[in-house]
């Protein structure tokens, strides 16, 4: 199958993660939109709730309930290589090739405001200003490869995390951080992902 031309990128942002959620979930089960996923991050001191939804064909945004959205079209390459300009920007900073604490960790729909509640609770030492937590819906029928909480919806979610190299203290806080928030997605019906990075 060759990959589209275009796509219809959008980045929409909300007041909180519970809504970002639900709009996850209205856009998972109309199956209208090829990539969704949801970014709770720090930036300029502001946390910011963002869904990036992504049509190869063209899809309606009726029935959300964003705040703000910034809607494009745009080549394939260009979004496929979007993280490219993260890279430079990594290295400048000197979290290019220093330790990068992640937590992956598979979610029951159920429980998903609650994970991320507590992401949202952590202090902004945890993110430094390239850090952030990902939420992606996944409908279960559609995966195979690795254990999945029970329900028909699950979420990917991944705390990424950036430590200076010169910092052990800060990463064994995102470690130990990583730790808490496992123990709490396996006492919710969670499953790891990969074991935290």
């Amino acid at each position: 199958m060759p990959a589209p031309e275009t796509v219809q990128w959008h980045k929409l942002r909300y007041k909180s993660a519970s809504e970002l959620v639900a709009d996850q979930r209205v856009l998972v089960q109309a199956g209208s939109f090829d990539y969704v996923e949801g970014q709770l991050k720090i930036r300029n001191g502001r946390r910011v709730a963002e869904l990036e939804a992504v049509s190869y064909r063209g899809a309606s945004l009726d029935g959300l309930e964003f705040e703000d959205a910034d809607t494009r079209i745009t080549s394939y390459w260009d979004f496929v290589n979007r993280l490219a300009v993260g890279e430079p920007l990594l290295r400048e900073a000197g979290l290019w090739d220093s330790p990068h604490p992640w937590c992956n960790l598979l979610v029951p729909d159920h429980a998903v405001e609650e994970v991320l509640q507590h992401l949202e609770c952590e202090g902004p030492e945890l993110y430094s200003d390239f850090g952030l937590v990902l939420a992606y819906p996944l409908r279960s029928e559609l995966i195979r490869a690795v254990e999945l909480p029970e329900g028909e919806v699950v979420f990917l979610v991944a705390a990424l995390r950036y430590a200076r190299g010169d910092d052990p203290t800060a990463v064994n806080a995102m470690q130990e951080a990583n730790d808490v928030l496992t123990e709490l997605a396996l006492r919710v019906g969670g499953t790891l992902y990969l074991a935290p990075l």
